[in-house]
Parts: C-alpha cells; structure tokens; sequence
C-alpha cells in the first residue's frame, strides 16, 4: 500500500492515521496492530490484482478477503481507541 499509484487514497488515509497512532500504544500492541494492517495490505492487493486483471478473479475469494480487511479494520480501531 505504500505509497502505491493503485492504492485507493481512503486506505492510504487509514494507514496514514493509524500509523500515527501506533506510536503512542505499548510495544504489544503495536506488534498485533502491524501484523493486522500487513494482512489488511496483503488481502486489499490480491482484491485488487483480481480487478485489473493480474490474477484471476473470484467473487466468493474476494468477498473473503474484503470482509476480513473490514474486521482487521474493527481490530486496529478498537486497539487505537482502547489505547
């Protein structure tokens, strides 16, 4: 997601802003919140491969993944805001 042409700018916002955040959480937070945003990276560009056209697309994968990236989201919001 890095900084990516393909990256939707809300995602980029989310990632912006949630980095921010983790660095005034405790050191295990911080691993667990990484660990979410890098699956969260991961599922959004397999998503988005299958969109363009690079991997072969599955409405039922993509579904999946997608509804995974909301609950990673619902992770790290309920970790940034516990604190």
């Amino acid at each position: 997601m890095k900084g990516s042409r393909n990256t939707p700018f809300f995602y980029t916002l989310i990632f912006i802003d949630t980095q921010f955040n983790i660095s005034y959480m405790k050191d295990i937070y911080k691993q667990t919140v990484d660990n979410t945003i890098e699956m969260m990276e991961q599922r959004v560009k397999i998503v988005n491969q299958m969109i363009t056209g690079e991997r072969p697309a599955d409405p039922k994968q993509a579904e999946i993944y997608l509804r995974e990236t909301l609950k990673g989201l619902e992770k790290v919001r309920e970790i940034v805001v516990r604190g």
